[in-house]
């Protein structure tokens, strides 16, 4: 039989166990057509229950301990999870913590700068700055990092309020008031920002042109809200990139 299936097809005869279960099935149906599901799912809905349950009381729970406890494949946890649960891992992130009297003042801030812009001058005056550590080289990730010394290597020198004075005084301004006399610098509310030695800088340099956490409308273009970076276009323009 198979040799003269060969012969006819030109390729391989079936397999003799296939061959006996068409034959069973063509006797109890009538047919060799393929059997209909029960439509039953796969994942029963207790198990989706008891997952949602367990993730409930503890979220920060990974698909290898819910394996664990459940007693379930790991790929059958992280497929009801994000299937049929609708969760997703989400990373924590560090943000400013607004308190309640934060959100007025931001308020003002975006009322005023959005009237202010009415001058068509004033987007090219403003100068926004902020702080950031980078390295040209890529990530550092301290982890991966090693090296061999007899002692720890130096620290990058922090920001303190005499470095950024001393920014200000020798790069900072020297720079803008060669391109304008007219620009209005902004800085937050950090603390090398806020002494007694900066701020006296500034009331004297730039009389009504800074933007600060001062508040004092006599000193100051207008008052910076605290707490808040994501104001600055250095967050979504120039961070981001």
């Amino acid at each position: 039989m198979q040799r003269r299936f060969r012969q006819r097809y030109n390729q391989e005869p079936p397999n003799a166990n296939n061959i006996r279960r068409w034959q069973r099935m063509f006797e109890e149906t009538g047919c060799l057509c393929k059997r209909k599901t029960s439509g039953r799912p796969r994942v029963s809905a207790e198990n989706v229950e008891r997952i949602r349950r367990t993730y409930e009381r503890r979220p920060r729970k990974s698909t290898y301990e819910g394996r664990r406890e459940l007693q379930m494949p790991q790929k059958m946890v992280w497929r009801i999870l994000r299937k049929r649960l609708k969760m997703k891992p989400y990373v924590i992130q560090l943000v400013q913590q607004l308190k309640q009297k934060d959100y007025g003042k931001s308020m003002n801030y975006a009322t005023f700068m959005q009237e202010s812009m009415e001058d068509e001058t004033m987007a090219d005056r403003l100068i926004f700055s902020d702080e950031l550590t980078f390295h040209i080289s890529g990530k550092v990730n301290r982890y991966n990092v090693e090296y061999g010394a007899r002692r720890s290597l130096p620290l990058e020198r922090s920001v303190t309020s005499n470095v950024y004075l001393d920014m200000l005084e020798v790069w900072l301004m020297p720079q803008l008031d060669s391109d304008s006399t007219d620009y209005i610098f902004q800085q937050d509310g950090a603390p090398p920002h806020w002494s007694t030695e900066v701020r006296t800088f500034l009331y004297q340099h730039l009389p009504k042109r800074w933007i600060d956490r001062s508040g004092d409308a006599d000193d100051v273009f207008c008052s910076w809200p605290p707490r808040s970076p994501d104001l600055t276009p250095c967050d979504f323009f120039l961070w981001a990139m």
